[in-house]
């Protein structure tokens, strides 16, 4: 869903519905930052916080055609990588739904305003509220975006939870969500190695859906693990294949992971695999540099491994969830990630996240977050905040907990 899309800065309220006439709009491709596009300026509304660019209002929009086909299936979903900020979106006139944060990903179920033919996606990203950030930030939709269609039933997205509580045995949690309120499915769990060897696989369960919902659990033993470590970032593969009672299969969701045990110490420190690390560690904006907000996988897989090159091997989200890519790259080349959320908890910007949108938002954006990142072996502690204080705190880290039991967190903290 990345390719032809249509691009206005300015706001055009008109431009949500169907007929509207954007023949005249530029054309783009996502990923896409019109700050970076628009240049610098000494009265640039991000001011010195932001490097001297611009925010506003921007309108994205795309024309897609569906067949009857297409419509036959029970559940589609439009999903956003990440776009800064204040989104919203409408299919065809319809609002389909809005998230203020720019740093997290967003799905709206879109089936009831499609039509077969012509469909038009209207997407509004507002940036008149500037400085937001303490940093440079990109305007726009600068994370992938796709539609996600599925039949009868699927998993639930990032619904799946694979721990690994010693280093022979994985467990594996995860949601159905099914079109009909009480139904009969079966699933089988595989785990694959770097080689796409099977190591383990399940019985084949079979589970009924209650309120259209089932959740479903696994436990497998796997002998002589490669456990994942900086030095040696193995990886394995879980399997999930969902199933109709004729054993026609529904759908199939594979998720890397790693074996590894973490243990903190009063006296030793941060424990792996029973080996003490001494964390050395940087604290890394999300920015592409020469491409704005617009990250790359090349672009990322470049960074961490210069990182890694001169002796770091841990990096802090500095200060906002990065792009699903990043982790994945994390996971590959063996760099131990501090995975932070939200800069603060108030406004320390002059019209930032804090000031805007926290009060009414931090509870989904912290249990999207964590649920996105919980699968990745270089996750090995969470934060909460940068130079934060407040009683919202323990809420946090309970939240934290129930979607997280395997990880610590933390937030760095001001002095009173």
């Amino acid at each position: 869903m990345n390719n032809n899309w249509k691009f206005f800065y300015g706001d055009i309220p008109e431009a949500k519905y169907v007929d509207f006439d954007d023949s005249e709009w530029k054309d783009i491709r996502i990923p896409h930052d019109w700050a970076f596009e628009n240049g610098y300026s000494a009265n640039a509304s991000q001011k010195d916080k932001g490097g001297y660019l611009g925010g506003g209002i921007g309108w994205y929009r795309k024309e897609i055609y569906l067949t009857e086909k297409d419509l036959s299936d029970d559940f589609i979903f439009i999903d956003f990588e990440a776009s800064y900020m204040n989104n919203q979106v409408w299919i065809n006139g319809n609002f389909a739904g809005e998230r203020p944060y720019g740093y997290i990903p967003f799905s709206f179920d879109i089936k009831k305003y499609l039509v077969e033919g012509r469909n038009i996606i209207s997407v509004r990203v507002d940036n008149s509220m500037e400085p937001s950030a303490r940093w440079y930030h990109g305007c726009g939709i600068y994370g992938n975006v796709s539609l996600r269609s599925h039949k009868n039933a699927f998993f639930e997205k990032d619904g799946i939870f694979i721990t690994t509580p010693s280093k022979d045995k994985v467990c594996v949690n995860a949601k159905v969500i099914s079109a009909e309120k009480s139904a009969n499915y079966l699933a089988k769990l595989e785990i694959f190695d770097k080689a796409g060897k099977c190591k383990a696989q399940s019985e084949t369960l079979e589970f009924s859906t209650n309120n259209n919902n089932a959740e479903i659990n696994f436990n497998l033993k796997i002998k002589k693990t490669e456990l994942w470590s900086p030095e040696n970032p193995n990886l394995y593969t879980s399997r999930i294949t969902l199933t109709d009672r004729n054993n026609n299969i529904i759908e199939t969701k594979s998720i890397d992971f790693g074996f590894r045990y973490i243990e903190w110490s009063p006296n030793k420190g941060f424990i792996l695999n029973g080996k003490q690390y001494k964390l050395r560690g940087v604290c890394e904006h999300m920015e592409g540099g020469p491409t704005g907000a617009i990250t790359t996988e090349q672009l990322i897989r470049w960074k961490v491994k210069l990182l890694k090159d001169m002796g770091c091997n841990a990096i802090r989200t500095a200060h906002n969830p990065h792009l699903p890519i990043f982790y994945k790259v994390c996971d590959e080349l063996g760099m131990f990630v501090m995975d932070e959320i939200f800069d603060g908890w108030h406004k320390k910007a002059d019209f930032d996240y804090g000031f805007q949108a926290f009060d009414n938002w931090y509870e989904r954006d912290l249990r999207d977050f964590i649920r996105r990142d919980r699968n990745h072996p270089s996750v090995f502690l969470y934060s909460i905040g940068n130079e934060t204080k407040g009683d919202v705190a323990k809420k946090m880290v309970k939240i934290c907990h129930e979607e997280d039991h395997t990880r610590l967190v933390t937030s760095r903290r001001l002095k009173l």
